[in-house]
């Protein structure tokens, strides 16, 4: 094969396995609504569109008692997109996660700030299902959650 056409491959196939934060933020919005997961312990979701991006939060709740919530906001900051995520009930900082991966309906978010979740992942389905994923950075203390959207 001639050099030139190797090199043309090549840059043609680099290119097409960056992320554009545009266009991953536009895919995320399949998030917006009300979404429950199935099995084990149940939690929500409720995701908006705003002017400075989407958010939302989780929460989870059994016998009467909220054991779990979080804030959730994707923003898109210069040229990257990023998942900031905020334990309201604990008093913490804003954590913030940059996008490292979209391939293939998987969104992956890390940060160098925190051990755990160091990884969120998001993994879109289709219209009505989506899992989230956390875990550390050696991929262990996983969290992960199957979640439908609520049809009203």
């Amino acid at each position: 094969m001639r050099p030139w056409l190797m090199i043309l491959l090549l840059s043609l196939l680099m290119f097409s396995c960056t992320t554009n934060p545009r266009k991953t933020y536009q895919r995320l919005s399949a998030l917006k609504g009300n979404w429950t997961s199935s099995g084990g312990t149940t939690i929500f979701f409720k995701w908006n569109q705003v002017n400075d991006g989407l958010k939302g939060y989780s929460y989870s709740v059994q016998n009467s008692d909220t054991l779990y919530f979080s804030r959730y906001h994707f923003a898109l900051h210069n040229d990257s997109l990023f998942l900031l995520v905020k334990p309201a009930n604990s008093g913490k900082r804003t954590k913030s996660y940059q996008l490292v991966k979209d391939r293939l309906g998987e969104f992956v978010f890390e940060t160098e700030k925190s051990s755990y979740p160091f990884r969120i992942i998001f993994s879109l389905e289709n219209d009505t299902l989506w899992h989230y994923h956390q875990e550390n950075i050696r991929g262990n203390k996983v969290l992960d959650f199957e979640l439908k959207k609520i049809v009203p």
